[in-house]
């Protein structure tokens, strides 16, 4: 059991297309830009094997869930890829390799770009405004990149001020959110 990876998604995106095409596993039509996600056909997000991941889009997913026929058609999709041998597939593309995806690629290193900025503002200055952050950041991943939306450096300095992460939301004497350092992080 493991947690459906940027790495995995990467990578298994080439075989889930080669297996299923490049449409909705439930509704069948073709994708539009990037408007879908990877599904879970057992809705259990712990078990990331490729037999379990199918693409679809956000609507037909959220339908899925109260929808018996859907439910139905993702178990006997999972039952089909678990008869189906797809070992020599999965062992001929490597985990650790360069992502398949220049957009995975760029977003990683967007993520790392705002991580390292934050990380080298608060040790200068012990905390950076919220709004700050997210704006130079932006910025600098548009100049590093030529991709760097506010909406996408949001999402990263979210995961940076997690319960997981080496950050955290706090208030200034102005009233003004701010990311700090977390203590023992």
């Amino acid at each position: 059991m493991s947690k459906l990876t940027s790495k995995k998604k990467a990578v298994y995106l080439q075989i889930i297309i080669s297996r299923d095409g490049f449409k909705c596993f439930y509704c069948k039509q073709s994708f539009v830009k990037n408007n879908w996600i990877y599904e879970h056909l057992d809705n259990n997000p712990n078990h990331s094997e490729v037999e379990n991941i199918v693409l679809a889009h956000q609507s037909c997913n959220l339908k899925k869930r109260n929808d018996c026929d859907m439910q139905i058609m993702a178990m006997e999709k999972l039952k089909l890829n678990h008869q189906v041998n797809l070992s020599c597939e999965r062992e001929s593309v490597e985990l650790e390799g360069p992502t398949l995806s220049p957009e995975m690629d760029t977003n990683m290193q967007n993520f790392e770009i705002t991580e390292q900025y934050i990380t080298e503002i608060i040790q200068t200055d012990t905390s950076i405004e919220a709004k700050n952050a997210i704006n130079a950041a932006a910025m600098l991943c548009h100049k590093k990149t030529g991709s760097g939306s506010t909406v996408a450096i949001r999402r990263y300095i979210d995961m940076l001020t997690s319960s997981e992460g080496p950050f955290m939301f706090a208030k200034n004497d102005e009233g003004k959110k701010i990311i700090i350092k977390r203590s023992g992080k």
